[in-house]
C-alpha cells in the first residue's frame, strides 16, 4: 500500500503537469512572480523625486533653502517656473511631482522675526511619492528654521551651546530595525509571496480536485480496499503531499533564494522555517480542498480565488497592521493560513526570531490544520460514497 501511494503522490504531480490550465497557475505563474513581481521595488526607497520650484524673493536666503530641498534624500529640484500656472501644467505631464512655492518677502519676514510659510504642491495620487517629498521639503524647512532661531539666540548674547540647546533641544536617532534600507521591497516582498504561494496553490488544487477524474493508482485502491474511511484519507493525503512537495520547492525559493537574490535581510535559521513550512501549507493545501468542494465548477475556483488577493493582503497586516483592526476583524484574518504564515515567516527571515518566539502563530496554523482536515476529509468521504452510488445506478 505504500508504495500505491507514493505513486499515487506521483501520478498527481504528473497531473499538475499534463493539464495545462494548472501547470500555468502552480508553475508557470510561481515562477513569473519571481522574475518579474519585485522589479517595480528594486531600487528600494523612493529617492531624489523631481520637483519644480516658484521663487518669488529670489534672496540669499530663499537660495539658502532651495539649496537645501535640492540636497535632502527625497527631492531634487528639476525645473524653475514663474507663475504656479506654468508649473502646474508641468506637474499635470508628469515631468515633476511637487511644486515648492516661496513666496514674495520671504527673507524680509524672517530677518523681521516672522514667520514666512512655504507652500509645497504634491502629486497625491502616489502616497509614498507624496509622503517622501513631504518629508524632504519639510526636512530642509525645519533645518533652516533651526539655524535662523539659533542665529537669533546667539545675537541676544546667549552662549552658542546654550542657544544650540534652545533652539533644538531634542535631537532624535533613527535606527530602521530589521530594515536598514528603509526600503519597500524589504518591507512588502516577503510577505507578498507567501500570499502568492497561498493564491496560485488554491487556485490549483481548485481546478485538480474539480476535474474530478481518479487515477489508475486511486482506483486501484479503492478496487482493493473498498472506499473506506481510511482509504479516502490514504488517498487525500497522497494528494496533498504531492502539492506540499511541489510548493515546498516554492516556498524555499520565495523564502531562501528571492531575498537572497533581491538582497533582502536574512536572520532566521532554514530549520525553523521549515518547522513552520509544514502547518503552513498543510492548512492551505487543506483549504484549497474544501473550497474545491464547496464550488460548483472549475471556472467558480479562478473567479472566486482571484478577486480575493487584494482582501487577503489587507487581512494580512501588511498594509493594515492587525493593532489597527477591529477586533472582530483581526480575529476572522486568522481564518486564512497566510495571517499566521506570514508574521511567523517574517519574524523568522527577517528579524531573527525562532520557533519558541512563535507558539502563538504555529499554534494557529495546527489548530487551522485539524479544522480543515477533519472538514476536507468528510467532505472527501461525502463526494466518494456519492460518486460510487453513481457509478453503481
Amino acid at each position: 500500500m505504500i508504495i500505491t501511494c507514493f505513486r499515487l503522490a506521483l501520478e498527481e504531480l504528473c497531473r499538475i503537469w499534463r493539464d495545462k490550465s494548472v501547470f500555468s497557475l502552480m508553475i508557470i505563474a510561481g515562477l513569473f512572480y519571481i522574475a518579474f513581481y519585485p522589479q517595480p521595488y528594486l531600487n528600494e526607497a523612493t529617492r531624489d523625486i523631481p520637483i519644480i520650484v516658484i521663487d518669488h524673493d529670489q534672496s540669499i536666503s530663499s537660495q539658502k533653502l532651495l539649496l537645501l530641498i535640492d540636497a535632502s534624500e527625497g527631492a531634487k529640484i528639476v525645473a524653475r517656473a514663474d507663475n504656479l500656472a506654468s508649473a502646474k501644467a508641468q506637474l499635470l505631464a508628469r515631468k515633476a511631482y511637487g511644486i515648492v512655492l516661496i513666496p514674495h518677502y520671504f527673507e524680509r519676514e524672517i530677518l523681521a522675526g516672522r514667520a514666512s510659510p512655504v507652500a509645497l504642491y504634491g502629486d497625491g495620487n502616489y502616497f509614498l511619492i507624496y509622503g517622501k517629498l513631504a518629508a524632504g521639503v519639510g526636512g530642509a524647512v525645519a533645518t533652516m528654521g533651526g539655524d535662523i532661531s539659533l542665529k537669533r539666540l546667539v545675537a541676544q548674547g546667549l552662549d552658542p551651546v546654550a542657544a544650540m540647546g534652545l533652539a533644538v533641544p531634542l535631537q532624535s536617532s533613527q535606527v530602521a530595525l530589521f530594515n536598514p534600507q528603509g526600503g519597500y521591497a524589504t518591507y512588502v516582498l516577503p510577505a507578498a509571496f507567501i500570499l502568492i504561494m497561498q493564491q496560485t496553490l488554491w487556485m490549483g488544487v481548485g481546478l485538480l480536485w474539480k476535474s474530478r477524474t481518479r487515477n489508475r493508482y486511486e482506483i486501484a485502491l479503492r478496487e482493493d480496499y473498498g472506499s473506506s474511511f481510511l482509504i479516502i484519507l490514504i488517498t487525500t493525503l497522497s494528494k496533498i503531499f504531492s502539492y506540499m512537495t511541489l510548493y515546498g520547492f516554492f516556498f524555499w525559493l520565495y523564502t531562501i533564494v528571492v531575498p537572497s537574490w533581491y538582497n533582502i535581510p536574512q536572520l532566521g535559521a532554514v530549520w525553523d522555517l521549515f518547522l513552520v513550512s509544514i502547518p503552513l501549507l498543510l492548512s492551505i493545501c487543506l483549504l484549497g480542498i474544501i473550497i474545491s468542494y464547496l464550488l460548483p465548477s472549475r471556472e467558480a475556483v479562478v473567479l472566486l480565488i482571484s478577486p480575493l488577493g487584494m482582501i487577503l493582503f489587507f487581512l494580512s497586516g501588511i498594509s493594515w497592521p492587525h493593532e489597527a483592526m477591529p477586533d472582530f476583524i483581526r480575529y476572522i484574518s486568522y481564518v486564512f493560513p497566510t495571517t499566521a504564515g506570514i508574521d511567523a515567516v517574517v519574524r523568522i527571515n527577517q528579524m531573527g526570531a525562532t520557533v519558541a518566539n512563535l507558539r502563538f502563530e504555529l499554534g494557529v496554523l495546527w489548530v487551522l490544520v485539524m479544522i480543515y482536515g477533519s472538514i476536507a476529509m468528510l467532505l472527501a468521504y461525502k463526494d466518494s460514497l456519492t460518486q460510487t452510488q453513481l457509478e453503481k445506478s
